[in-house]
């Protein structure tokens, strides 16, 4: 099997060259795979889907089938991660496998380097890398130096290294440029993604930018937890009745119908019984009622007949049935809620049940709009030829609100550097990220990417 791999440092550039190689070769008409060895916070499944729901239940592997595509989920658990040589053995037949990570294993690869990253080649140190794609000239290196971008010759010299071309050999040198005429035509090497594997990438590369505070759970609707909850005591504090009904031990009864004597007195929410119910003896119980000494199961009171202090139903009973153990939501000590949560009611409700009034969570994120653009004007202002009214602008802040950030209103400004600086400036002031309306293409007006 013919492999090659892209290695080099987090934000480095790999899977942006990972993409080029792939769609370059297979254009060649040959056939590619891909190993992507995934950053450990990564997870090929999320909560919610119904794959994750079978893994939690207990399933060790899990196969997603359409008629796109087949995924296989293993469940490793306590197992060590398998090797790439291992992995490799469960790919079908193909030209060639390139191979994105696993920068320590023993398979020729290149190395992606970006300057503006502040590592250290991996290079000098590593015989496996045959040449280092960068951005920056590296007159010293001893191995081959290719432009990151120059994925017509990094394609090339990948294809030698494994034989799919000979030695010597190479596609023209032709470059054809862009479309002109087309304002939604991609620069070489992108692509669109999906949108899952966007939001991925942005989860991988972003940070935190605020800092926390302590709040009431009750003041917490839209907040994200910085720091986990944890039980205060269990949830639910002690063992109790699910229904309204009769309860006893499990154990005094057996399969056909059932007839037990009451004791005297009942156990109602907030209200225990005081005593233990003998054996073979049951008690009336209400929702949500701590079980007594000696109850360990409940039936319900549409499925019993009482009379003359006894109960009555058709056994047999499910040993438990019909009743909550201590702790079966949560246990005190236990994370109840994990950090980086969204506080939602339920969370807020469960913040509660376990005794924690207070959160610990990020201040909300300050997100300014700024709009651009000398055509803008306000809406309901005097409308003139060339003008258009601001849309975007109420449009984003009614977003960041909704989406539970601070929206922070930095105005307007015409295409005109100075002004657009100084707002930006101010803006920097006043919020984490500014969101900027227009000016970002490559017009003479265009002064926001500048």
């Amino acid at each position: 099997m013919r492999i090659y791999g892209v290695a080099g440092w987090k934000n480095a550039g790999k899977t942006g060259l990972m993409e080029r190689l792939v769609a370059e070769i297979t254009a060649r008409g040959f056939t590619v795979s891909t190993v992507k060895h995934a950053h450990h916070r990564f997870d090929v499944d999320q909560p919610g889907r119904d794959s994750y729901r079978h893994r939690e239940a207990g399933a060790r592997e899990v196969l997603l089938s359409s008629s796109n595509r087949w995924a296989l989920m293993h469940e490793l658990r306590d197992v060590d991660e398998p090797t790439l040589a291992q992995h490799l053995t469960r790919l079908e037949p193909c030209d060639l496998v390139l191979i994105e990570g696993y920068k320590r294993d023993d398979h020729p690869k290149i190395e992606a380097h970006r300057a503006e990253t502040g590592n250290p080649l991996i290079a000098p140190d590593d015989p496996t890398v045959r040449a280092v794609a960068s951005d920056v000239a590296l007159p010293d290196l001893l191995i081959p130096v290719f432009d990151l971008d120059d994925t017509m010759a990094l394609a090339d010299f990948v294809m030698r290294e494994v034989g799919l071309i000979a030695a010597g050999t190479a596609k023209p040198d032709i470059t054809p440029p862009r479309l002109k005429n087309d304002c939604f035509a991609l620069p070489p090497g992108v692509s669109w993604v999906p949108v899952d594997d966007a939001l991925a990438r942005l989860q991988e590369r972003l940070s935190v930018v605020v800092g926390t505070e302590n709040i009431a759970a009750d003041a917490g609707l839209g907040r994200v937890l910085a720091e986990p909850v944890l039980a205060a005591r269990s949830n639910p504090p002690g063992a109790n009745s699910a229904v309204d009904g009769y309860g006893f031990a499990h154990s005094a009864t057996g399969t056909g119908p059932q007839l037990l004597p009451l004791v005297d007195g009942r156990a109602a929410a907030g209200v225990p019984f005081a005593g233990a119910v003998p054996q073979g003896q049951a008690i009336r119980i209400l929702t949500g009622a701590l079980l007594p000494p000696g109850v360990d199961t409940v039936v319900l009171q549409e499925d019993v007949t009482v009379a003359e202090g006894h109960v009555a139903f058709e056994g047999a009973v499910r040993p438990g049935a019909n009743a909550r153990a201590a702790g079966e939501d949560v246990l005190a000590g236990d994370i109840a809620i994990a950090a980086g949560r969204l506080l939602r009611a339920p969370e807020i409700a469960l913040a509660h049940a376990i005794g924690a009034p207070m959160v610990q969570v990020r201040k909300r994120l300050r997100v300014g709009v700024l709009s651009t653009g000398d055509e803008i004007v306000a809406s309901g202002a005097t409308m003139s030829a060339g003008k258009t009214y601001d849309a975007n602008r109420p449009m984003l802040l009614s977003l960041a609100e909704s989406w539970g950030y601070d929206p922070v209103d930095l105005g307007h400004v015409t295409d005109a550097r100075a002004p657009l600086r100084a707002a930006l400036d101010r803006g920097a002031a006043q919020a984490d990220v500014i969101l900027a309306s227009g000016g970002a293409s490559a017009g003479a007006e265009d002064h926001v990417s500048a």
